[in-house]
């Protein structure tokens, strides 16, 4: 058998230890890289996998944020929702306080003037209140939204009159509502009105609270709301109606909820006054007396808290003695109280709404660290491991350039001298 013998020039010889020598070199400096940078995963090459979940990670933190922002806002409205509520509930009280003081028969009528004035200022207070914004100009009270404030007088003669969107939003389960139903809270009182003067503050049947205007010089009163059934009550539902006598017998109506709507003028049939709906006989209405022209009712969903003290300061400002004024003071008093529950009902509902935040923002917080720790294993480096891979890498390269100056002096020149 002939003897073989492979010969390997120094050439290659010195390339491969080259070779060698650039990838633990190029090793080491991604360690190195990772090390300095805390991350096992630097580009999508590195790990497609690890790199995908990070992303995913990553993503969904970001909207962890941005729902927590929107949350945080939400907070804010509702927690000035809930303060302005408790203030409202501060000035019936004072209102209520005026109330029972004007019962004092021993007032003279100055004591009596200057009880009233502060009634009314209590009264446009409240109605500020109501018509609260947050920062962006949105109204608290609005309902389902609003770009315009939610209770306003469209007369003088019909009072305050809710004009935003009836409704109570619903959050979900990482966002809670921006406002609070106005209606629900100031405009839905099922209230008893005023027994003793009847056209003013008292309550119809069925929803709907009837007033007249203090303004009023005819004899006529009005009272007994009824609705022609389901599809009457669903055609008016929510609108709020004036009805101003232009004669004993006939009478303009206005949709107040509708600002651009014309008045229809109709004429009484015996004591029923027909109104609301697109044939105007949706609702009725029973008018006694004799009503002048321009005598001014008006027909309401339910009573607001407007309506009650607007009829307490006109009762107790009007009484013709201490008799009539001490039955005002008490019908005034009954309402009140309705209308304080309704508040502190709103108020206990913008709680609701905040402790529900509180327990919304613990998960997001809980969630936004199980993401971080979803991302820190995709792609964050084990510094133990990286210290050990590093040093380990670096004593291969030190052992790769040694063996490489080794092989480089060993030549047959340097063996010859």
């Amino acid at each position: 058998m002939s003897n073989f013998f492979a010969r390997v020039g120094s050439s290659d010889a010195y390339a491969t230890a080259i070779n060698n020598i650039s990838s633990r070199q190029a090793g080491l400096t991604k360690l190195q890289s990772n090390m300095t940078s805390g991350k096992r995963v630097l580009k999508p090459s590195d790990d497609p996998t690890a790199a995908a979940q990070a992303e995913r990670a990553v993503t969904r933190s970001a909207q962890v944020t941005i729902q927590q922002r929107a949350l945080s806002l939400q907070k804010d409205n509702m927690a000035h929702a809930e303060t302005v509520l408790g203030q409202t509930s501060d000035a019936i009280q004072s209102f209520r306080e005026l109330v029972v003081q004007a019962g004092n028969g021993a007032n003279t009528p100055s004591d009596l003037g200057t009880i009233t004035q502060q009634l009314k200022t209590l009264r446009n207070q409240i109605l500020s209140y109501a018509n609260t914004t947050d920062a962006n100009g949105q109204a608290l009270f609005g309902g389902l939204g609003s770009s315009v404030a939610p209770f306003s007088e469209a007369t003088v003669s019909s009072g305050v009159v809710f004009t935003g969107i009836p409704g109570q939003q619903t959050g979900t389960d990482v966002t809670i509502p921006n406002t609070i139903d106005g209606r629900a809270a100031f405009a839905s009182l099922n209230s008893n009105g005023n027994s003793a003067n009847p056209g003013v503050g008292s309550a119809g049947a069925g929803t709907f609270y009837v007033g007249a205007a203090s303004a009023n010089t005819g004899t006529g009163t009005a009272s007994n709301v009824t609705v022609s059934g389901a599809s009457g009550l669903s055609a008016s539902a929510g609108h709020a109606y004036q009805l101003k006598f232009t004669s004993a017998t006939t009478y303009d109506v206005t949709d107040l909820n509708d600002p651009t709507a014309a008045p229809v003028s109709l004429t009484l049939s015996g004591t029923t006054a027909s109104f609301g709906g697109a044939s105007n006989n949706d609702l009725s209405m029973t008018v006694t007396g004799t009503p002048a022209a321009g005598d001014v009712f008006v027909a309401k969903p339910k009573a607001t808290i407007f309506d009650v003290m607007d009829s307490a300061i006109n009762d107790i400002s009007k009484a013709a003695n201490n008799v009539a004024r001490t039955a005002a003071v008490t019908t005034a008093l009954s309402s009140l109280d309705y209308a304080f529950v309704s508040i502190q009902s709103a108020r206990g509902l913008a709680g609701d709404y905040l402790n529900n935040a509180d327990v919304i923002d613990s998960n997001q917080q809980s969630r936004a660290v199980r993401l971080e720790g979803d991302r820190s294993r995709a792609e964050d480096l084990d510094m133990l491991q990286g210290i050990s891979d590093f040093q380990n890498q670096s004593i291969g390269y030190q052992a790769a350039l040694k063996s490489y100056a080794q092989i480089q002096s060993m030549n047959l020149f340097d063996f010859l001298k």
